[in-house]
């Protein structure tokens, strides 16, 4: 009954809730939540449609009660997460930013393995691992720079 494909998504999100309610006073939330959702959830929406629905090199499959429009309902909410939790934990100064934003794309580049293992997420056999890690680092990466450049003002 409980399967991976159906717990995943789930216990990602419970584990990411968790961690930013932990993580991030309730205060910063207030800054960093809204971050999350337009530069984590709804680009995670823009490059699902992108990679999915126009250049066909990914696809969500086997996605049950979490379906809605070929996308899974939970990967924009999870993405909010992710990126709340990049952004509030970002590095201010020194060179350790590099591979701070280089390590957060290899994670979301497992678990895009993860997912895949699991039969929840399916991409043709270029697009993994270096396309895909590129994808993600340029989301990081956008985040950042949006992030950077709207705190400056």
């Amino acid at each position: 009954m409980f399967t991976p494909p159906i717990v995943l998504y789930p216990a990602l999100l419970i584990t990411l809730t968790i961690l930013v309610l932990f993580l991030i006073p309730r205060s910063e939330l207030r800054d960093y939540l809204p971050y999350g959702i337009v530069l984590g959830g709804l680009v995670d929406v823009a490059l699902t449609w992108l990679l999915q629905d126009v250049f066909r090199v990914i696809r969500f499959c086997n996605l049950g009660v979490f379906h809605c429009s070929g996308q899974t309902v939970l990967s924009p909410l999870a993405w909010t997460l992710v990126i709340t939790l990049y952004l509030y934990m970002w590095p201010q100064t020194g060179n350790l930013r590099y591979a701070y934003t280089f390590a957060w794309a290899v994670l979301a580049t497992a678990f895009g393995e993860v997912l895949n293992n699991v039969g929840l997420f399916q991409y043709v056999a270029w697009f993994y691992p270096i396309p895909l890690f590129l994808v993600l680092l340029g989301q990081f990466v956008f985040a950042t720079w949006i992030s950077e450049r709207s705190r400056a003002d």
